[in-house]
């Protein structure tokens, strides 16, 4: 069966096209079903009704889904990491549509390290593969926490393959993490 690609991303759909949305709509046109995570956990939907265990998504473009999730306690998306708790429920909502997408074979772009332990059990669950996409600087931005910056270096651990935006961010990375440079690439 075709490959499914899940992007876990570091922004909304809507909020101003860019990497990752460009990234989904070219692997769309090549064929691929891509299914774009919202960020937001649920406080997107202004009537809380919205928010059950039940994940509800919407074809966004031509062969990508924008999928929607709730959480008991919807975090900022980029104030704090997942709990264990949260990344698991998370995990079980994005594996039932999977399976009423009749998704069979997954993969994973994730371009943010708050979706880690989201990604780590889908990968055990699902055999799903990991591509970091590297995209920003995370330090460059004053309201990303500390503790989701601190999760970036297991994010490259946890990554098959670790893509970058820019050479510079490439070699800077590369630099302080030496083993790293074995699966980076630019793109």
């Amino acid at each position: 069966p075709q490959l499914d690609i899940l992007f876990l991303p570091m922004n909304d759909w809507h909020f101003r096209t860019q990497r990752p949305q460009q990234i989904a709509l070219a692997l769309a046109r090549r064929g691929y079903r891509c299914f774009y995570l919202s960020p937001h956990l649920g406080r997107e939907f202004p009537n809380p009704v919205r928010l059950s265990r039940t994940p509800c998504y919407r074809a966004i473009a031509p062969n990508v889904w924008e999928i929607h999730t709730g959480l008991a306690a919807e975090p900022v998306f980029h104030h704090r990491r997942l709990t264990e708790a949260e990344s698991k429920n998370l995990a079980r909502q994005i594996e039932r549509a999977a399976g009423e997408l009749s998704i069979r074979r997954l993969a994973m772009i994730s371009q943010f390290p708050l979706w880690n332990g989201c990604a780590a059990i889908l990968r055990e669950r699902l055999g799903a593969p990991l591509l970091y996409d590297c995209h920003d600087l995370l330090s460059g931005f004053s309201n990303i926490s500390a503790e989701i910056l601190a999760d970036e270096l297991l994010l490259f651990q946890q990554a098959d393959s670790v893509v970058f935006s820019a050479k510079s961010l490439l070699e800077k990375k590369v630099a302080e993490i030496p083993w790293l440079g074995e699966k980076a690439r630019l793109v």
